[in-house]
């Protein structure tokens, strides 16, 4: 009957380290201030993505994706609720930035 029990803990202590074998950093107001400047440079480049000029456009998409991609960097790190939500919304932002590239089927200029 004590078979089982090493056995038992052999298997969770394999699970616990393939899923908890990183720990994450708690967010601090760092992260946090980080993370407004990567969404000031995003909200910063909202106006050169809706130019007319091809590239300047490319090169404020390529900034706000460049700016989410920190964001969701942070979040990785921390695995923060408030973390989360500004990354999803730094995606959707890039996404929607991406969205007006030239050359895509649903650009109007």
């Amino acid at each position: 009957m004590r078979a089982p029990r090493p056995a038992f803990a052999l298997f969770y202590a394999s699970t616990a380290l393939a899923c908890g074998g990183q720990t994450t950093q708690v967010a601090t107001d760092t992260h946090f201030r980080a993370i407004l400047r990567h969404e000031a440079t995003i909200d910063a480049e909202a106006q050169g993505i809706s130019t007319e000029d091809c590239e300047e456009r490319a090169s404020s998409i390529d900034a706000t994706c460049d700016a989410s991609a920190r964001i969701c960097q942070i979040h990785e790190e921390v695995q923060d609720h408030d973390t989360e939500a500004r990354c999803e919304d730094a995606q959707r932002r890039c996404a929607a930035a991406e969205s007006r590239r030239c050359g895509n089927e649903d650009d109007d200029g």
